[in-house]
């Protein structure tokens, strides 16, 4: 080979090496860049919902944990803790503006159940609120603040003046929410409220809720009639609506989420689960709840199966109004916490 075929040769190999390692650092930037998990704090966003409607949304980050709080209602909608769902939504939730989402965690208030004045569960869950002043985040949770004030279309249904505060506060771990209610008129005023948690489950035949053994329930399928419960683990095998009363012990939700693929630390037979501890403040009763097959039938913005999906376990004051005198404050919220993770 002559001294310029072998130079000629040498040159397009560097050349070739040059392209080769340009294109390695782009795509390890571009995998870097991917790969970059959010920053820290409260964030604004939109999201698309039906016919042309945008929903206004709150995103908080902390750590693995994510957060999604739409404005519609304070309705939070997602809690995801290392790749894993934990709240359920519905397929079919009706995104307008107007309807209550169906999953997340409503808030109810100023009336739980059937309402003469308003619609089911109150107005709080399908009005819209404001995104408050969040600075008081720290290096344990992220904070964020919404705010309802009474306004006419409240007044029309409950004409209390009235300020609420909805804190949710995120943690690499836990999540908690709290509800502040003050009364801002003159006039005292009597209210119910509750955290509707929806807990998303892989399979609803397998999960137990934990801490109501021997707690009085209210039987909302028959007629409010008062038991005890007797079952150190409630399991759900068919449609159950009862009020826990006074059940001021923690629970536990065993086999919730289910949503995140296995990692390499689970065991091939072993499906990923999830257990959260669930601690309230003074919220003293709680609800278990799942409409099963039929109801779930009859529910045109959940779909025919979704019942296997879920468990609504639900802190709340509701066997009992709560009175305010004016100028006075309540708060009342629950801790959730994951305790089991694989």
């Amino acid at each position: 080979m002559q001294l310029w075929q072998l130079l000629f040769s040498l040159l397009a190999l560097l050349v070739g090496l040059q392209l080769w390692f340009g294109s390695l650092i782009n795509t390890m930037a571009t995998a870097s860049k991917k790969s970059k998990p959010a920053e820290d704090g409260v964030r604004e966003i939109e999201l698309p919902g039906d016919d042309g409607y945008v929903c206004q949304a709150v995103e908080i980050v902390k750590g693995d944990s994510k957060v999604v709080v739409h404005l519609h209602g304070a309705t939070l909608t997602s809690w995801t803790y290392k790749g894993e769902e934990l709240i359920f939504l519905s397929d079919k939730a009706i995104y307008n503006g107007k309807k209550a989402l169906r999953g997340g965690i409503p808030l109810v208030f100023p009336k739980f159940g059937a309402w003469e004045h308003g619609p089911n569960h109150g107005f709080a869950r399908i009005s819209t609120w404001r995104l408050a002043d969040n600075s008081a985040s720290d290096l344990d949770v992220i904070n964020a603040s919404f705010e309802l004030v009474a306004n006419e279309e409240t007044k029309a249904m409950w004409n209390y003046d009235f300020k609420l505060t909805y804190v949710v506060s995120l943690g690499a771990d836990n999540l908690t929410t709290t509800l502040v209610v003050d009364n801002t008129g003159v006039e005292a005023f009597q209210f119910e409220t509750l955290l509707h948690t929806y807990f998303r489950v892989a399979d609803i035949t397998k999960v137990k809720v934990k801490g109501l053994g021997g707690a009085m329930y209210r039987d909302q399928l028959k007629a409010l009639k008062e038991a005890r419960e007797e079952r150190d683990a409630i399991v759900i095998a068919d449609n159950v609506d009862r009020i826990y009363m006074a059940s001021l012990q923690p629970h536990e939700l065993v086999g919730v989420g289910g949503s995140r693929p296995p990692t390499k630390d689970d065991h091939s037979s072993v499906k990923p689960r999830t257990n959260i501890i669930m601690t309230k403040a003074d919220l003293p009763d709680s609800v278990v709840w799942n409409p099963w097959i039929a109801k779930a039938k009859a529910m045109g913005d959940l779909p025919d199966d979704a019942y296997t999906q879920f468990v609504c376990v639900e802190a709340g004051q509701v066997s009992e109004a709560k009175t305010l005198e004016p100028g006075t404050r309540w708060q009342g919220g629950q801790v959730l916490k994951v305790v089991k993770f694989r």
